[in-house]
Parts: C-alpha cells; structure tokens; sequence
C-alpha cells in the first residue's frame, strides 16, 4: 500500500510540473536509467523489453510515445513481432506493414501538426480575498502557529482558526 501511493504521488507531481511548463523531456532524461527493484523483463509492450525499474519504463514509455524517441525502445517498429509467435515460422504469408506503428493502447509518434493551442492568462485574485501575513501579530496563542492572516482586519490563524485580539 505504501508503495502504490507513493507512485501515485509522484504521477501527480509530474502531472503538475507537466501543467506549470516542465517539458516531458526533462523528465525523461531525468528517469529513464533509474535503478530499483522491481526490475527486468517487461512484457506486454511492442518496443520496451526490459527495464531497470518501474520508473525506468514509465518514462521509456512516454518518451517513445510522446516524443518520437525511438533510441529508448529495444525494438524498433519496423522489427517488432507483433504476430505473437516469438520467431516461429508462419503458415500465412506475412502481411503488409502498417503506415503507422501503433503499440496495444498507446498512439505512436508525436502531436499532429494541425493542434491549435489558444494562449491563457492567470487571473491575479482580488486583494479583497488574498489573506495577508500579519507579521506584526505574532504567535497565536492558542496554538503557536506564526502564520496569522489578515481577515477583514482582523488576524486569524491559519492554522486552528482563533483570532486572537490585537494590541494597541
């Protein structure tokens, strides 16, 4: 249990540095070649046969689908068995190859070229609604917490919610 959340913290961390700009290249290079146990064969993948952890082939993954970068799969597409027969001979003649390689559930290659991507703005929050340090205020004295916020004029601690009362 430990380790099934921890790797789903981490699918959200890289979920947010994906979102706040982090290219996924960073992260590929960064992952890929990580050493840990569990580690491998892999089956089930076309183009990844062995990984040396699971962040190792997550990343390997991403990288062959996401950004074309066929020199992290063991076996290229055009290589690939895909008949499931692990070299035996076929009695049917082989068939011809696809356009465009496409793996069990994972789309190959990189973005079409014809994405429009509309450009966004963060919106600054009202000041009215931006709770402000009161550095002044204190500890609070209900708990200790140094993080007392401004409410309304009023120092609030963000930590147990007292407000205590202000000198002068």
């Amino acid at each position: 249990a430990a380790f099934r959340s921890m790797m789903n913290n981490f699918a959200i961390a890289i979920s947010i540095g994906l979102q706040y700009g982090v290219p996924l290249d960073e992260f590929v290079d960064a992952f890929v070649f990580t050493r840990f146990e569990p580690s491998g064969r892999v089956t089930g993948n076309d183009s990844i046969r062995s990984s040396t952890s699971i962040l190792d082939y997550v990343f390997r993954e991403l990288g062959v689908s996401y950004l074309d970068r066929r020199e992290l799969a063991q076996v290229t597409p055009e290589a690939a068995n895909l008949d499931g027969m692990d070299g035996a001979p076929a009695d049917a003649p082989q068939p011809v190859p696809a356009a465009r390689f496409i793996s069990k559930g994972f789309a190959r290659g990189a973005a079409p070229d014809n994405l429009i991507v509309a450009p966004f703005g963060r919106k600054e929050p009202s000041p009215r609604t931006t709770p402000q340090v009161q550095a002044q205020a204190g500890p609070c004295p209900e708990c200790g917490d140094l993080m007392l916020t401004d409410r309304n004029g009023t120092p609030v601690c963000g930590a147990c919610g007292a407000a205590p009362k202000v000198q002068g």
